[in-house]
């Protein structure tokens, strides 16, 4: 198996996983690496489970599908509150060597396509998660209230004071995280950008 790549997609706004390890380094040892996640744009980084996986967003981000990527498997897990909490799902009676996870391009579909070996010959499973009935989130223009189901989230730049990033305060409606809801493919996310007003540090002689 091969470590999974610092992904994430335009759909999942400030989401980001990885596999890595903790230290001053990157190392290939399989006992000390894991699998961590970020949801404010790398800022800050958790460990969501042990080991190394492959890994893909769906649902706008609303969903996380994991699978192993250093050992054959049948099995994926799977996420509607962005990795506190874990589901598995055999997908298949054999195991195969998962080479990875992917959805259609946008990252807004709830189906995902696995891919892999088993006995040197190619292997494609469909997952389609449409068919598990989470209710549709609610409540994007009340974003922030309690009984919004989303959150306003504006990303920084840690080197500068204040919430502005080349120029501009962007802010963007994403779902909360403890909630277990879907956006659907048609759900609108809503921006607001305004530029920052001008400092010292942005002139020069």
């Amino acid at each position: 198996g091969y470590l999974g790549p610092v992904y994430s997609s335009a759909s999942s706004t400030g989401l980001i996983m990885a596999t890595g390890n903790v230290g001053h380094h990157l190392h290939g040892r399989q006992d000390e690496t894991n699998t961590y996640f970020s949801r404010d744009a790398g800022r800050s980084w958790e460990e969501i489970r042990k080991g190394s996986y492959i890994y893909e967003f769906g649902d706008h981000g609303a969903l996380m599908v994991l699978a192993n990527n250093r050992e054959a498997t049948n099995t994926i897990l799977y996420s509607w509150n962005e990795g506190l909490n874990w589901t598995e799902f055999q997908f298949w009676d054999h195991h195969i060597e998962v080479e990875n996870i992917i959805t259609e391009p946008t990252g807004t579909s709830q189906v995902f396509i696995v891919y892999g070996r088993r006995n040197d010959k190619g292997v494609l499973m469909q997952i389609n998660f449409e068919t598990l009935h989470e209710r549709r989130c609610s409540g994007i223009n009340a974003a922030g209230a309690d009984a919004s189901d989303y959150e306003m989230w504006t990303p920084a730049d840690e080197l500068r004071s204040g919430s502005c990033l080349l120029g501009r305060k962007v802010t963007f409606t994403r779902r909360k995280r403890a909630v277990q809801c879907f956006n659907g493919w048609d759900y609108d996310r809503k921006e607001d950008s305004q530029p920052c007003s001008c400092t010292r540090t942005d002139y020069e002689c």
